[in-house]
């Protein structure tokens, strides 16, 4: 029932898988670092553009709303 305990070197008990990790991960990055600056950079263009999109379609039905306002009582009381 009962295993033999396994006896640990002293390099697998001063080895952290969080510092491990970051190695690997920085390993990663600096092997491909010009894709993944490029893609953070599609992405953030990405997220830049949708912004604008929608700040100008806000701004764009807040004047035709307006327009409209002066449209309306014209339009109602038959007056076009």
């Amino acid at each position: 029932m009962l295993r033999p305990r396994k006896k640990l070197a002293k390099k697998e008990i001063k080895e952290d898988a969080l510092v491990t990790y970051y190695f690997r991960a920085q390993r990663l990055y600096q092997k491909f670092a010009k894709q993944i600056q490029l893609g953070g950079m599609v992405v953030l263009g990405l997220a830049v553009l949708a912004v604008l999109m929608i700040r100008s379609k806000n701004s764009a039905e807040k004047a035709a709303a307006g327009k409209l306002g002066l449209v309306e009582p014209a339009y109602f009381s038959g007056e076009f």
